[in-house]
C-alpha cells in the first residue's frame, strides 16, 4: 500500500472518532471492542509490507495500550486513550498539505456498503468536524472501507535543511513548542530516508510473491556430537516490573549561546574537529554534560550511548523533558569552562528487559522476529561500550573491547612499524530455540551473550625516539636491537643512515598521521596529528622571526622563547599539524590507547601478520574468551549486571551432528575424498592438445630456470590428462616488462604507461598465434604494481581480446618453489579451457560420485549464487553464477555495476546502502537463455545462494529479489515456473564451536601434536568438517543451521550459517526438509573448482564472490586504486550541493563504464569458463 493510502487512512479513522464524540455518540466497551479490532486490523493490512521502520511507527502510539501486532488488548480500552493514539499516529504519518481527507464509509450488514458520507476537510487535532460522517454505530459493522484506488499524490514538500528554521503553522492551530535544537539536520535526513524508502516501497508494491518461510526444523543425519559453544545464557536479576523497564530518552546538544563575563571575555567553547558544524558537540562533551546532568541518578539507573539515545530505568522519576545548559570543566585545570545547551525529551518507546528472560515468538516473519530485539541488542552493547570507555585499562574501538596489555586476555604481540596487536572481545545478544523437548518439539526460546576474540592494531605510548628505534630494529619485539638503535640515533646514526630512516618516517605506516603530545617548558600540546618530518636536522631549519631580528634556527628559537634548550639539535624536526610548525624530536611523545588504533581494513603489511597470529588453536582461543569472560571487572559480566542482567558464566552445550562426507569421482578412481590435487586425473579434460605460451616478469630468474618450469608444467599435465603442446614462446614482454618495472622502480601503484604497453604485447601474442588457449604469466613479488599488472591483464584478455585466457603464478621464491605449486595450479587451469574447440562448456577435474537426488541429471536442477560488494571505485557491485550443468563444476556469470546509494526525497545519499540486486530480472534471464543453450531444456528446480545479507534485511530484500527472480523466468516464458529454494549464507558473524571434551585445560595439543595448531587432529578442541548444528544455537522464528563445511587447517573453524528463507510448497510436498538441504550444501561446498578440499561457504555463493571481486578489479584497473574515495578530489570547501551533483555523475559514469564490460563479456565465448579461478 501506498504511504498517501497510509496517511489517508490513520486520517480519516481519526476524523470519524473525532466527528462521533462531538456528536454525542459514546460507544458502550462492546462496541469499541469491535471497533478497535476492525481498525487494527485494517492497518495491520496498510504496513504489512512496509519496511521494518514504517511497521514500528504504526505499532508505537499503541505500545501500553493495546497489542498491536496480536490485535489484542492489554487492559479496557478507552475512548479518549483511542483518541489519543489517533492524534499520535496522525503525527506520525501526517498528510500532505493542502489535501484533503475524505471520511471512513461504514458499512451496513455483512460486507454490505452504506450510502457514501459526503467529504469533509480534515479538522484540527483535538477538535471534532463539524460535518463529519458519523456512521450508525461503533459496532463490528462499522468497519471502515478501504478506498477503491488510492488518491493522487499532492504535491511534495520540500524539507528545509537549515538548522533552527521553525515549522510553518496555520494562525489556527495551537501555537507550537520551540523547534527542537542540535538535531535538525539529522531530522530532515532521517525524514528524507523515510521518503525515500517509501518510494522503493511504493516500487515493490506490485511484488505479489511472498516468502514461503519454512518453520524452524532439526536434521536427524549424522553421527551425534557433544559441542560447546561462545554462547552463555542471559538471566534476569530483578523480576520486579518496573526495575526491568528501561524507557528511551531522545537527547541533544549544541554550544550554549555565548555567554559574556569580565567585559569582553567570553568562557570557554567545546572543542570542535575540522567541518564539524559551530552547534556541534563533541562525543567527550556530550558525556561529560549528561553525567552532570543526571549527577543526582546513580549511574546503574541510566545508560548514555554517547550520541543521541539515552536509557534511564522506569522507576526513576526525577528526569523530565527539559532543555537547560550545563557548565562542563575543560580538559586541564587551565582550561576555561564551556556552556553546551542539552535538550532531554522522553520517547515513546521502553525496552522491557524482562524479554531476554522470554523472548517474544509470535512474529510474521524472521525479519520481525530479528527487529523485535533490535533495541535490546543495541542496549547491551551500549553497555558494554560504556564500560569500556571507564574503565582506564580498556578501549573500545566500535563493538569491540580491547585491552593493551595481559589485564584482559594476554599480552601485547608486536608488529613491524612500531605497532602491536591487542586483544579483547566482542559481545552481541542472540535469540536462541531452546532446543527439543521429549515431545519433540522446541522449548521456548531464550537469550545467550556470544563472545569471541577478537583483536586491534594499536601503538603503545611512548617518546618519539624510541618509536624511531623500533622503526629501524631488525625484528619486532628485539628490545636490546630497539633500545640500540634509539641511542645510536641521537649519536651519529643519523648522519649515516638517514635517507632510509626518513623514508620509514614519512610513510602511513612511520610516523605521519600519527596523534602526538608535545610538551616543552610550559607548554604542552595534546591530540595533534604529524604531518611530516624535515629534511634538515633542527639547528639548520631556519625561518624569518621578527623578534630575534631576523633569521633563526629552530634550536634558538627554542631557547630564545621558551628559555629550553635542545638536546639533540642534529636531529629533524617533526612537523605537527602543518610544514611551517617544526618541533623537535625530544618533546614529542607519541600517543597510546585509543589514539592511534588502525581503523578500517588493515594495511597489507599488518594484514597478513595478524590473520597469522590471530589463527590460534582452538582450545586457545577458546581459554582465552573464557579468560575475559571470567573477568569480573573488565569482562561483559561487569558492564551487564549493574544493569540488572545476569550472565552465566559457562558456555553453552549443545548437540550437534556429524554428516558424512561426499565422495568424489575423477578421471581414474570412482571414489576420490579430499586432497586429491597429487593423484587426481582429470574426468573431463579439454578433448585437444592446448596450445600455450610463458611471460615471465620475475627479474631474478633466468632463462634456463624458466625453460625447465615451462617443461615441468607440459609434463605435470600430462600426468593429470591435460595434454598441453610445447609452448609457443617463453619471452619476457619486452614493451609491458620495461613499464612494469619502471613503475616498480617509482613505487607507483596505476601507471597509464604500464596498461598502453600491456595491451600492445599482448595484441601481438593473439595475432602471431591465432590457436592459443592459455598465457601463463610468472611474477616475482606482491607489490601493488603487481597487482595492477594483474588486473590490467584481466581487464584487457576478458572485455577486449576474447581470444585465450591467463593463469598467473608467484615465483617469489624462486622458481623451483614456484614448480611444487603445479599441482594446484592444474586445478584452476583445466575450468579456464573449454572442453572442445568449437563450444563454451568448461572443462572439469571432477564430479560428485553419490549426489543428492536433487542434484541428479533428471531433476534437471540449476544452482545460483548471488552477492554484493560495496565501495568499489565508489559504486557497488552485483553478481550472479549459475551452474552450466548438472555436474556443478563450472558456472556461468553475469556482473553488474549499481549505485551505492538511493537517492533520498532530499535528492541526496540515503544512509543505508543498497544491498538488492537490481538488474537480477534480466541477469536471472541470461543466465536462463545460457543453460537452456547448454542443456536443451529449462531446469525444473533452482538453488538461489545469496551471500551478503544482514538478518534485518532479510525479508525485504529476498522478497524484492523473489519477485525479479521470478520476473526473469517470465521473460524466457510465460508459463515456466521452476520450483524455488531461496538459502542465505552468512559468514561474518562471531558464532564458534569446540568440541565439549577436547582440549580441555590443556594447551590445545592433540595426538602427535608439536603445538602448531595445523591439519586435522592437531587439536581435540577442533570440530571436524561436516559438524551442522541447528539445536539450542539456532534463531527460533525461520529455518536456519550452522554448518563447518571446511577442516580446520589452521585457527578455530568458522561455521557458516544458513537461512532456508523460502521453499516452493512443491518441494515440501516431495519430501524435501533440512537434511535434504544440509546435505546438498556440504556436497555443493566440496565442488569448489580452485581447491581440492571442502570450502568454508556453499561453492556458488563463493564463485559469485570471486565474480564480485572481478568487477572489482576492472574498476581499479580502469579507474585506480584510490578511486573508491571518488570526492576526495572536491575539496572540503565544495558546497554539499556541488558534492552530490558530482557524486551522481561519477556514479553514472562508472555503473556505466562497468555494464558496458560486463555485456562484452557476455557476448565472448569465454563466458561459461571459470575466468576467476
Amino acid at each position: 500500500m501506498a504511504p498517501a493510502d497510509v496517511c489517508t487512512y490513520v486520517n480519516k479513522v481519526a476524523n470519524e472518532v473525532r466527528g462521533r464524540l462531538a456528536d454525542g455518540k459514546v460507544p458502550s466497551p462492546g462496541q469499541l471492542s469491535n471497533y478497535v479490532t476492525k481498525v487494527v486490523g485494517e492497518m495491520q493490512k496498510l504496513v504489512t509490507d512496509a519496511p521494518r521502520h514504517i511497521q514500528d511507527k504504526m505499532a508505537a502510539p499503541w505500545q501500553g495500550h493495546y497489542d498491536f501486532w496480536r490485535n489484542d488488548s492489554h487492559t479496557p480500552l478507552d475512548v479518549q486513550k483511542l483518541l489519543a493514539i489517533l492524534e499520535k499516529l496522525e503525527e506520525a504519518f501526517p498528510l500532505n498539505q493542502g489535501a484533503a481527507a475524505e471520511a471512513p464509509t461504514p458499512t451496513k450488514g455483512k460486507g454490505a456498503p452504506a450510502a457514501s458520507a459526503p467529504a469533509v476537510a480534515a479538522p484540527s487535532k483535538g477538535t471534532a468536524a463539524k460535518g463529519a460522517a458519523t456512521g450508525k454505530g461503533w459496532g463490528g459493522k462499522a468497519e471502515p472501507e478501504r478506498p477503491a484506488a488510492p488518491p493522487a499524490p499532492a504535491p511534495s514538500v520540500a524539507l528545509t535543511r537549515h538548522a533552527g528554521a521553525a515549522p510553518s503553522s496555520s494562525s489556527t492551530a495551537p501555537k507550537s513548542e520551540p523547534r527542537r535544537f542540535g538535531a535538525d539536520d539529522y531530522e530532515a535526513a532521517e525524514e528524507a530516508d523515510l521518503e525515500g524508502e517509501m518510494h522503493i516501497f511504493q516500487e515493490e508494491r506490485e511484488d505479489l510473491l511472498r516468502l514461503q518461510i519454512p518453520p524452524l526444523s532439526t536434521g536427524q543425519q549424522g553421527k551425534p556430537l557433544k559441542l560447546v559453544a561462545n554462547h552463555f545464557h542471559l538471566e534476569l536479576k530483578s523480576d520486579k516490573r518496573d526495575s526491568t523497564i528501561w524507557c528511551c530518552w531522545r537527547v541533544d546538544f549544541r554550544r550554549a549561546e555565548t555567554v559574556r563575563s569580565q567585559g569582553s571575555l567570553t568562557k570557554g567553547q567545546a572543542p570542535k574537529a575540522k567541518g564539524q558544524d559551530d552547534n556541534e558537540v563533541s562525543k567527550a562533551v556530550r558525556k561529560a554534560a549528561v553525567e552532570i546532568h543526571l549527577a543526582d541518578i546513580p549511574t546503574y539507573d541510566w545508560l548514555h550511548d554517547g550520541n543521541n539515545m539515552l536509557y534511564i530505568r522506569k522507576t526513576v522519576t526525577k528526569v523530565s523533558d527539559c532543555r537547560t545548559e550545563v557548565e562542563v570543566p575543560g580538559k586541564t585545570s587551565r582550561s576555561k569552562p564551556f556552556r553546551v545547551a542539552i535538550e532531554v525529551k522522553r520517547e515513546d518507546r521502553e525496552i522491557d528487559l524482562s524479554a531476554l528472560h522470554k523472548p517474544p515468538v509470535d512474529f510474521k516473519d524472521a525479519s520481525e522476529a530479528m527487529g523485535a530485539m533490535s533495541e535490546h541488542r543495541r542496549f547491551v552493547q551500549v553497555a558494554i561500550r560504556t564500560l569500556a570507555l571507564e574503565r582506564e585499562a580498556l578501549i573500545a574501538q566500535g563493538r569491540k573491547v580491547v585491552c593493551p596489555d595481559a589485564r584482559l586476555v594476554c599480552d601485547a604481540i608486536p608488529l613491524r612499524y612500531g605497532r602491536e596487536m591487542w586483544f579483547g572481545y566482542i559481545g552481541q545478544l542472540e535469540v536462541v530455540n531452546g532446543g527439543l523437548l521429549p515431545n519433540g518439539r522446541f522449548a521456548p526460546a531464550r537469550t545467550a551473550l556470544s563472545l569471541n576474540l577478537v583483536a586491534s592494531v594499536g601503538i603503545p605510548e611512548q617518546t618519539f625516539i624510541q618509536l624511531l628505534g623500533r622503526l629501524r630494529a631488525r625484528a619486532p619485539g628485539n628490545k636490546a636491537d630497539e633500545d640500540w638503535y634509539a641511542q645510536d640515533l641521537t649519536r651519529n646514526y643519523w648522519e649515516r643512515d638517514y635517507s632510509n630512516m626518513r623514508n620509514a618516517m614519512q610513510s602511513d605506516l612511520g610516523l605521519k598521521k600519527l596523534k602526538v603530545t608535545v610538551e616543552y617548558g610550559t607548554v604542552k600540546i595534546k591530540g595533534k596529528r604529524i604531518f611530516g618530518t624535515t629534511d634538515r636536522p633542527a639547528n639548520k631549519v631556519t625561518f624569518d622571526c621578527e623578534e630575534m631580528g631576523g633569521k633563526t634556527n629552530v634550536v634558538d628559537y627554542f631557547m630564545h622563547k621558551h628559555n629550553v634548550r635542545v638536546k639533540y639539535p642534529n636531529l629533524p624536526c617533526i612537523q605537527l599539524g602543518t610544514a611551517h610548525n617544526c618541533i623537535p624530536f625530544e618533546f614529542v611523545h607519541v600517543l597510546g590507547g585509543e589514539h592511534n588504533l588502525e581503523v578500517g581494513k588493515l594495511k597489507a603489511e599488518f594484514q597478513q601478520e595478524v590473520t597469522r597470529k590471530t589463527a590460534m588453536p582452538p582450545s586457545q582461543r577458546r581459554d582465552q574468551i573464557m579468560r575475559a569472560h571470567q573477568n569480573k571487572d573488565l569482562g561483559p559480566s561487569a558492564a551487564l549486571e549493574g544493569k540488572g542482567i545476569k550472565v552465566g558464566m559457562e558456555m553453552a552445550r549443545l548437540t550437534g551432528r556429524l554428516l558424512d562426507k561426499p565422495f568424489l569421482k575423477d578421471g581414474k578412481f570412482a571414489r576420490v575424498c579430499v586432497n586429491y590435487s597429487n593423484s587426481f586425473t582429470s574426468i573431463a579434460p579439454p578433448q585437444y592438445e592446448i596450445s600455450w605460451g610463458l611471460w615471465c616478469f620475475a627479474s631474478n630468474t633466468s632463462q634456463r630456470d624458466v625453460d625447465w618450469f615451462a617443461k615441468e608444467f607440459v609434463n605435470k599435465c600430462r600426468d593429470k590428462g591435460l595434454r598441453f603442446s610445447q609452448p609457443k614462446f617463453v619471452q619476457w614482454p619486452e614493451q609491458a616488462y620495461n613499464a612494469f618495472y619502471e613503475g616498480n622502480r617509482r613505487r607507483e601503484t596505476f601507471d597509464p604507461k604500464l596498461g598502453e604497453a600491456l595491451r600492445s604485447d599482448l595484441w601481438t601474442v593473439a595475432q602471431q598465434y591465432k590457436d592459443l588457449k592459455l598465457l601463463v604469466v610468472l611474477l616475482d613479488d606482491s607489490e601493488s604494481m603487481t597487482d595492477h599488472l594483474y588486473k590490467l591483464t584481466k581487464l584487457i584478455t576478458e572485455t577486449e581480446m576474447d581470444h585465450f585466457v591467463t593463469q598467473f603464478i608467484n615465483s617469489k621464491k624462486g622458481i623451483a618453489d614456484a614448480e611444487k605449486k603445479l599441482n594446484n595450479v592444474i586445478l584452476k587451469v583445466a575450468p579456464k579451457l573449454p572442453l572442445t574447440v568449437t563450444t563454451c562448456r568448461a572443462a572439469h577435474n571432477v564430479v560428485l560420485a553419490d549426489p543428492h537426488r536433487l542434484l541428479q541429471k533428471e531433476e534437471a536442477t540449476m544452482i545460483m549464487g548471488a552477492d554484493v560488494c560495496h565501495k568499489v571505485a565508489g559504486i557497488s557491485v552485483a553478481a550472479v553464477v549459475a551452474s552450466q550443468d548438472t555436474n556443478f563444476a563450472s558456472y556461468f556469470h553475469e556482473i553488474r555495476g549499481q549505485s551505492p546509494y538511493t537517492l533520498n526525497e532530499l535528492k541526496v545519499r540515503s544512509r543505508q546502502s543498497e544491498e538488492r540486486i537490481v538488474d537480477l530480472a534480466g541477469m536471472t534471464h541470461n543466465l536462463l537463455q545460457r543453460w537452456r543453450r547448454m542443456n536443451n531444456d529449462l531446469p525444473k528446480t533452482i538453488l538461489y545462494y545469496r551471500d551478503g545479507v544482514s538478518d534485518g534485511q532479510f525479508v525485504n530484500v529476498l522478497t524484492r529479489e523473489l519477485n525479479l527472480l521470478s520476473e526473469g523466468f517470465k521473460r524466457v516464458s510465460a508459463k515456466y515456473d521452476p520450483q524455488l529454494i531461496i538459502i542465505v549464507g552468512q559468514k561474518r558473524h562471531h558464532h564458534r564451536f569446540w568440541m565439549e571434551e577436547g582440549g580441555k585445560g590443556g594447551s590445545g595439543k592433540g595426538k602427535d601434536d608439536k603445538g602448531k595448531g595445523k591439519g586435522k587432529g592437531k587439536d581435540a578442541a577442533q570440530v571436524p568438517a561436516g559438524t551442522v548444528a541447528g539445536e539450542s544455537i539456532a534463531q527460533p522464528s525461520h529455518l536456519n543451521f550452522f554448518l563447518v563445511s571446511q577442516e580446520g587447517i589452521q585457527g578455530t573453524s568458522v561455521p557458516c550459517h544458513y537461512h532456508v528463507l523460502h521453499m516452493d510448497k512443491r518441494l515440501v510436498q516431495k519430501g524435501i526438509k533440512v537434511d535434504d538441504l544440509e546435505t546438498i550444501t556440504f556436497q555443493l561446498c566440496h565442488m569448489y573448482s580452485r581447491a581440492d578440499k571442502s570450502v568454508g561457504y556453499a561453492t556458488p555463493a563463493y564463485m559469485a564472490d570471486h565474480a564480485c571481486e572481478r568487477g572489482r578489479h576492472y574498476l581499479e584497473a580502469h579507474f585506480g586504486f584510490g578511486a573508491s574515495d571518488i570526492l576526495s578530489n572536491l575539496g572540503s570547501s565544495v558546497s554539499e550541493e556541488k558534492q552530490e551533483k558530482h557524486l551522481k555523475e561519477l556514479i553514472e559514469e562508472r555503473t556505466n563504464w562497468l555494464n558496458q564490460c560486463a555485456q562484452k563479456c557476455a557476448d565472448k565465448k569465454l563466458n561459461g569458463l571459470q575466468l576467476y579461478c
